[in-house]
């Protein structure tokens, strides 16, 4: 299933990108470096690790406790830009105090 979406995405994605381009809403143009590259090639591996590693949760805890698993990325997330050096909001702090006793309840 998992790879039917991809396979479906990777056909009919580019419908829209020739659209675009050819209407001048989104220029369509290669990467100029190697960086950009190596980020999206980066990008890519994350999502397959992510997807693998869903499926297998999914298989393991269900439907209900992997997605609410997965809403604790955002925990994680706003501990990684506390510590890059970005304010802390109460709104964040909120939201993952919330997020991480949803998932005790559960």
């Amino acid at each position: 299933m998992t790879a039917g979406i991809g396979l479906t995405t990777f056909i009919t994605f580019w419908i829209g990108l020739i659209i675009a381009n050819q209407l001048g809403w989104e220029p369509f143009e290669l990467p100029h470096n190697l960086r950009t590259y190596i980020s999206i090639a980066l990008v890519g591996l994350f999502g397959i690790f992510f997807n693998a590693a869903f499926m297998i949760l999914l298989s393991l805890w269900g439907p209900v406790l992997a997605s609410v698993s997965c809403l604790m990325t955002t925990i994680l997330v706003e501990i990684a830009d506390v510590l890059l050096g970005h304010q802390l909001k109460w709104i964040s702090v909120l939201g993952c105090t919330l997020i991480g006793a949803g998932f005790a309840v559960l």
